[in-house]
Parts: structure tokens; C-alpha cells; sequence
């Protein structure tokens, strides 16, 4: 941990949303989307155990694809349930994984309030999700909350993807701040490796995603949410 905190950079799903509640219907839709598309809709469940849901637990297995990956790295364990590339199937399948996570839905906490104090505090704010960055558009359209972000990116936003350094240098770059004054919050292990190797300031875990805390050991704190992170922000933001 390093100091002094001047921004923080969220992930999205499973850390400002519950990740199964948004994902789980997402995840299926594009599943029976690319099984009948295959003309084989009885492989649904199939393609998901592939790409790391385990059907009969209703859970996601901890570091696949579905829990960090974008739709191409899904679509290619989709691809290894049949044994043969079908890159057609790739943009629709996107499509259906964008209409879904879309969707209104409700955040961990109140985020206009959270993220209003963390404004007041000085902090710039930003998201970054392996997410499309039509999708984030849709979700930020109608958000009170959007006003206080000082910077968005998705998985095709053009600065790489998760785990590597790119998503939190381009909010660096941005805000004309270090990646050391930057906090990295997310749910997954890819979060907390993209903060690692950005030489982000702080990485905070959360648990509102689908990874037990043994695959978030690499934070420096692993918090239930993020409403419990403005403490730690603003310890590390004061020195």
C-alpha cells in the first residue's frame, strides 16, 4: 500500500452490482442463444459447466471465464463443448450477453451517496468492466450516479483488458494522475492483478462477487462491500 490516495477505480458487476443477479440469467440466455444456433438446444448446460457455472450448485467455478473473461474467451469455451470454431456466433452471442446485463438492476449500496462522498473528498471516480462498453452506456444512461464518474472503459474500449495494467493507466492518463494515488476496488482476481501490475496504490477486494476470499488473498484488504471501502480510501487519501 502506498499513499496518497486521489482516485478510485471500480469494477463493475459483483462489485457496485450482486455479479450472480446480473450474470447468472445473462450467462444462461447466451447459452441456449448459441446451443440453438448450433441446432443442439439440449446443450445448454453443457456449454455452461464449460465455461465455469456449475449447474447443479448454482455456482460459478472460481477463476473461469464466465467470472473475469469477455465474450470472445466465453465463446471459445463454448467452442471446446462441440470441438469447432464458429467465430459467426461470436457478435451474437455478445448481443445477448449485452442485452441482458443491461438490464435495470439494483446496486450494493446507494451509489449516488457513496460515491457523492467520495467526490466530496477530492477523489476522482472510475469504472472499469470486462463488460462491452455499449452495455456500460446503457447502464450509465439513466444513472444519478453517472455524474460523479470522471471516466468509464469497457473490455473493447481500447486499452486492453483485465488482468493487465492498461484499463488503470488510460483512468491515470485521464484524471492527470500516478497509478500509485489510484485505489483498484473489485470482486475478482483479475481486479486484484490489474491493480498489481499497474502499481495501482491500493487494491480492496470485495466479496459481492462469486470469488471465496482464497482467491482474493493478493489484496490488501478484502472488504463485504464497497460501502465499507470509504474508510480505507479516506485513510490513505489524508496522508
Amino acid at each position: 500500500m502506498t499513499g496518497p490516495i486521489r482516485a478510485v477505480l471500480f469494477d463493475k458487476d459483483g462489485t457496485l452490482f450482486d455479479f450472480a443477479a446480473v450474470w447468472t440469467p445473462a450467462y444462461r440466455a447466451a447459452a441456449q442463444s448459441y446451443a440453438a444456433a448450433l441446432g443442439r438446444p439440449d446443450l445448454t448446460d453443457a456449454l455452461l459447466r464449460a465455461a465455469g457455472y456449475d449447474v447443479a450448485r448454482d455456482r460459478y467455478i472460481p477463476g473461469s471465464v464466465l467470472i473475469s473473461g469477455d465474450a470472445s474467451e466465453i465463446c471459445a469455451a463454448f467452442e471446446a463443448v462441440t470441438g469447432r470454431a464458429r467465430p459467426d456466433l461470436l457478435a451474437p452471442t455478445e448481443a445477448v450477453m449485452d442485452h441482458w446485463s443491461a438490464r435495470p438492476r439494483a446496486p450494493v449500496c446507494d451509489l449516488d451517496a457513496l460515491f457523492g462522498d467520495l467526490k466530496a473528498r477530492g477523489l476522482a471516480l472510475g469504472i472499469a468492466t470486462m463488460d462491452s462498453r455499449a452495455a456500460l452506456a446503457a447502464i450509465l444512461e439513466d444513472a444519478s450516479w453517472q455524474r460523479h464518474l470522471d471516466f468509464t472503459c469497457g473490455y473493447d474500449s481500447g486499452h486492453g483488458t483485465k488482468p493487465g495494467p492498461g484499463m488503470v493507466a488510460a483512468f491515470a492518463a485521464e484524471i492527470g494522475e500516478a497509478p500509485s494515488t489510484i485505489a483498484v476496488i473489485g470482486d475478482s482476481p483479475h481486479d486484484i492483478a490489474m491493480a498489481r501490475a499497474a502499481g495501482a496504490g491500493l487494491a480492496i477486494a470485495v466479496r459481492t462477487g462469486p470469488t471465496p476470499d482464497s482467491g482474493l488473498a493478493l489484496a490488501d484488504v478484502i472488504l463485504d462491500d464497497i460501502a465499507g471501502a470509504l474508510d480505507w480510501i479516506a485513510e490513505f487519501g489524508d496522508r
